[in-house]
């Protein structure tokens, strides 16, 4: 019996090899980062998260872990860079909500309710999304319109909500 293999096949199997194994490789990357994050060992965990991306630049996780990290480390252009490289890949709330609050930090609120709106159209029931555009709005000085957002969040389980509904929203 005579095996026939075709060079198109045998290319597709190596390409589909090759990707798993990349996948695979920036996965162990990614969780050993992810150790080093656990215990503040950010350096490391940034190192990991850098072999991630380099494994494979079409992982959304490995530039959103990325991007926390270098958040800890006050690097926050490059925390920006990488959560929309995450967002391009693979649109999620989080991703949207934490370039909200890179916004919040730079004083840029409008600018951050505009992330936290891209967030809640995916998921209208992201409560930390629904809390930091009622933040947004307080800072804004639209208390009443920040209540609304704030409350929301509460109805939805945000139990810390509570502190700031009572303080400012009676």
């Amino acid at each position: 019996m005579k095996i026939t293999v075709h060079l198109p096949a045998l290319l597709f199997l190596c390409l589909s090899f090759s990707a798993f194994a990349q996948n695979r490789q920036a996965g162990l990357y990614l969780e050993k980062g992810n150790e080093f994050y656990k215990v503040r060992n950010i350096d490391s965990a940034l190192y990991y998260y850098d072999l991630a991306v380099k494994a494979d630049n079409g992982c959304a996780e490995a530039y959103y872990r990325r991007a926390l990290a270098k958040e800890k480390t006050q690097d926050i252009d490059g925390a920006e860079a990488d959560y929309k490289t995450a967002i391009r890949i693979s649109p999620m709330p989080v991703y949207y909500n934490n370039l909200g609050m890179i916004e919040t930090k730079r004083g840029q609120q409008e600018e951050a309710i505009t992330y936290f709106d891209q967030a809640l159209a995916i998921d209208s029931t992201y409560v930390q999304a629904l809390f930091n555009k009622g933040i947004s709005y307080h800072k804004l000085g639209e208390v009443e319109e920040a209540c609304k957002y704030v409350g929301k969040a509460r109805q939805l389980g945000l139990l810390f909500a509570d502190e700031y509904l009572n303080q400012f929203c009676k």
